[in-house]
């Protein structure tokens, strides 16, 4: 389930946190992609002014915090490639249980990851029959953690970017 996404800025806005922090934090908790949040957080009334105010630098701010500059496509597409063979390495060597808690802290994002790679795995239906809204079942097999990194690098590479 999805938060409202005016609540959320609502919260962030009482919090006193800047309009970056706000957009990160619409993006994480609303579970839309980036510039979604952006246009939300920038539509809100609390914000408007400030999102017109800072909207020439605003862009290049939210690739920084988005970390698409981080790699070049060959150093992207190199990292895929040795996280594919540790993927398989891991997955070959059993199933070992990685717990996210340490370093996902947040209980409701711990089960986004958790369902996303499932969604990914392409059998959500075992995250549907398994999971529990307690705070157990936080785990998730060592190569799956591996996937899901590199699903976000690949669908982060930005054609042309050397």
């Amino acid at each position: 389930m999805k938060n409202c996404p005016g609540c959320v800025i609502d919260e962030c806005s009482a919090a006193d946190l800047s309009i970056i922090e706000t957009i990160k934090t619409v993006r994480d908790r609303c579970g839309v992609p980036l510039a979604e949040a952006k246009q939300l957080v920038a539509e809100h009334p609390l914000y408007e002014k400030t999102a017109k105010v800072v909207a020439p630098i605003l862009d290049d701010l939210l690739v920084e915090v988005e970390g698409k500059n981080g790699f070049s496509t060959f150093e992207a597409r190199l990292l895929i490639h040795f996280l594919d063979v540790l993927g398989d390495m891991l997955g070959n060597a059993g199933c070992n249980d990685f717990d996210l808690a340490p370093f996902v802290p947040r209980h409701e994002d711990r089960m986004k990851l958790i369902r996303k790679s499932h969604e990914l795995n392409g059998d959500l239906e075992e995250y549907d029959a398994f999971m529990s809204p307690d705070e157990s079942g936080t785990y998730l097999a060592d190569f799956c953690v591996v996937a899901l990194l590199k699903h976000w690098i690949e669908s982060n590479i930005t054609e042309g970017e050397e």
